[in-house]
């Protein structure tokens, strides 16, 4: 699959992988490598130059876009992007609206999901005065109600303090366990090394690596050249001299203390 915004510079360049159920997927890349542009296309926002999206064996753009919505969600880099609403209450509440469900169901699931993710005291505010960290965690809670198979995410732990983020963590560990694919956009490595199974490194537009996060981060020079971190445990590792048979280096802060206990 490939993509282009005009004719003359391809933005993604002949594209080929598949995500099963269940998986937990990261896409990394430095900025303009292409991130954002895939997951539009993966949700059909945008339709590719050449080739095809399949989802569940269908082309996405032979799939109605609610049906699609109903299999996948997206959370946007700017949460702005997806508020409609005038206070936070209305907004998460806005997608139950829409179905049978009674007014008092909503209320009760909207102030449950709102205390989650600390938003409650912010209930009767516009979505817009909220700090940059608390919209990012408004736009996830918004997409949570749906209860989507398919979530993606891009960059959800952009502009959280390190508690925020690690609710983030639990919460998106918790979604894959119970059967979600997750994708994330992400330039997290902490978090892609700590949670996610599968990983693709976009450069350029281009694919430089797909599969196993433990794989990727024993690769130095890869990282280096795509102006990626290796994670904590592994740089470390790497600075003590110290690793597991055959120089395989962890990736996790649990790995790391097991090599070191």
């Amino acid at each position: 699959m490939s993509f282009a915004y005009t004719d003359e510079k391809y933005v993604l360049k002949n594209l080929s992988f598949s995500v099963d159920k269940g998986d937990f997927l990261a896409i990394v890349g430095p900025n303009g490598s292409g991130k954002t542009t895939l997951a539009k296309i993966l949700i059909g926002i945008l339709k590719a130059t050449s080739g095809t999206v399949f989802l569940h064996g269908k082309d996405i753009l032979s799939i109605n876009p609610v049906e699609i919505s109903e299999e996948m969600g997206f959370v946007f880099q700017n949460p702005e992007h997806q508020f409609l609403s005038d206070t936070v209450f209305n907004e998460v509440a806005l997608s139950l609206r829409l179905t049978d469900k009674p007014e008092d169901f909503i209320e009760k699931r909207v102030n449950d999901i709102l205390k989650q993710f600390e938003l409650i005291e912010f209930k009767e505010k516009n979505p817009f005065s909220l700090s940059q960290g608390q919209k990012r965690r408004l736009s996830v809670t918004t997409m949570l109600l749906w209860d989507q198979g398919i979530l993606i995410f891009d960059e959800p732990t952009f502009g959280q303090d390190f508690k925020n983020s690690q609710q983030m963590w639990d919460i998106l560990r918790e979604l894959n366990s119970i059967g979600k694919t997750i994708i994330v956009i992400t330039h997290d490595m902490g978090f892609v090394s700590e949670l996610t199974e599968k990983v693709i490194l976009l450069f350029e537009g281009e694919i430089k690596f797909f599969g196993n996060t433990f794989d990727l981060f024993q690769k130095k020079e890869l990282l280096l050249n795509s102006n990626l971190m290796e994670s904590i445990p592994t740089t470390l590792a790497r600075k003590l001299k110290i690793s597991f048979k055959y120089g395989v280096l962890p990736t996790t802060i649990d790995e790391f203390l097991y090599l070191i206990n």
